[in-house]
């Protein structure tokens, strides 16, 4: 009968068994209510009552209940709805998941939602076409081209020093002959290249220079460079970075005689974009085996591309610790809270059972036990 009425979650993806307010659902499939302050709930919402249809229709067959069964009509318009919200529950989930570069996808991904918004907007996507969605995809189109517009240099700059991405972005999506004004993607005769990209590349290239200086010239505590000389009596070098005097000399990264940040910009340039399907965290590792060649450009390249696009990741820490925290529990110790955070994470990711929690529970509750034991002995 269960499996007939499709409430079994055999088949239930990881995102949606995890969006209804973190609960573990073990045996049975359940509807996921939308919530204003959770990301794509709406996505998840509809995606789980069409998973449930067979389910409502056969409820909504109760006499009492007639007045609310969902018509042909009503489901086939659901259907629109997801497809409409799915490009966005899929960027969001990418682009708030940390370990690997996003902040220079948020570009590409703004231009992305743009362009399926527009297409919807003016009636030319091939199965998207109730009134009701085409309106609601122009507003978004009109507000998400004014956040568009207004894209800082440091989104700007992230986006060229992805080695994925490039100025070969910027130039395959029109942005050196023209591109989009606030006025939901009016096209402009504006080299966007020459007036945008390229002046936020410098912009935060010159927030770095006083900082690459010091890191380059370490001064001693009296505020003066280090000058590197030999010792008359020992012929030691008395520099108190030593390690890395020398390998920057071996390196051939001693700014003295390395390249300007524009010859690094121009070589970097010039190298072909690596694969769009490629491991995302190799983005790093593309720097660091360039780091001879590019000091300048792998220093900032590194510190941008390692700034998260959300705070979504420090937001679901506080999150967690909400949930092991309570007014009965303020004064948990850290490795205790530390075990009860490894302990949630592993049982929604299923990697142990009911049984290895209660046996967990009652293991830190003996051990905190003789700890205050052992504290009032000392206090005696």
């Amino acid at each position: 009968m269960l499996k007939t009425l499709r409430l079994q979650n055999e088949d239930s993806e990881e995102e949606e068994m995890w969006s209804t307010e973190e609960t573990v659902i073990t045996q049975y499939l359940l509807p996921i209510l939308d919530g204003e302050t959770r990301w794509s709930s709406g996505y998840f919402f509809d995606k789980r009552g069409l998973k449930l249809r067979v389910a409502i229709d056969e409820i909504a067959k109760n006499k009492d209940l007639r007045k609310y069964e969902l018509s042909k009509e009503d489901w086939r318009i659901l259907h629109q709805v997801l497809e409409f919200l799915e490009e966005f529950a899929i960027i969001t989930k990418y682009i708030e998941g940390s370990g690997y570069p996003t902040l220079s996808l948020v570009v590409p991904m703004y231009h992305r939602l743009l362009v399926i918004l527009e297409d919807i907007s003016k009636n030319l996507h091939e199965s998207i076409s109730h009134p009701l969605i085409v309106e609601g995809a122009s507003a978004s189109l009109q507000k998400l081209s004014l956040y568009y517009d207004k894209t800082s240099p440091i989104v700007i700059a992230a986006t060229f020093m992805d080695p994925r991405l490039k100025m070969q972005y910027f130039i395959d999506n029109g942005w050196q002959c023209g591109g989009e004004s606030w006025d939901a993607f009016e096209s402009t005769d504006e080299d966007l290249i020459s007036c945008r990209v390229r002046p936020a590349i410098f912009s935060v290239w010159n927030n770095y220079k006083a900082m690459l200086v010091e890191l380059m010239h370490p001064r001693s505590e009296n505020g003066t460079s280090y000058v590197v000389t030999t010792s008359k009596t020992t012929g030691k070098c008395p520099s108190p970075s030593n390690q890395t005097y020398i390998a920057n000399v071996l390196n051939k990264n001693w700014p003295a005689t390395g390249k300007n940040v524009l010859e690094e910009i121009s070589e970097y340039e010039l190298e072909r974009t690596q694969p769009a399907d490629c491991d995302p965290t190799s983005v790093y590792a593309y720097y660091d085996n360039r780091f001879r060649r590019w000091s300048r450009l792998a220093t900032v390249a590194r510190d941008v591309l390692s700034i998260p696009a959300t705070s979504a990741a420090s937001e679901r820490e506080f999150s967690a610790r909400k949930y092991v925290f309570g007014i009965a529990r303020m004064s948990l110790k850290p490795k205790t809270v530390e075990a009860l955070v490894c302990l949630r994470s592993w049982y929604k990711a299923r990697l142990v059972g009911e049984k290895d929690v209660v046996t967990f529970l009652e293991e830190i509750s003996d051990a905190s036990q003789l700890e205050e034991r052992e504290e009032e002995d000392v206090t005696d």
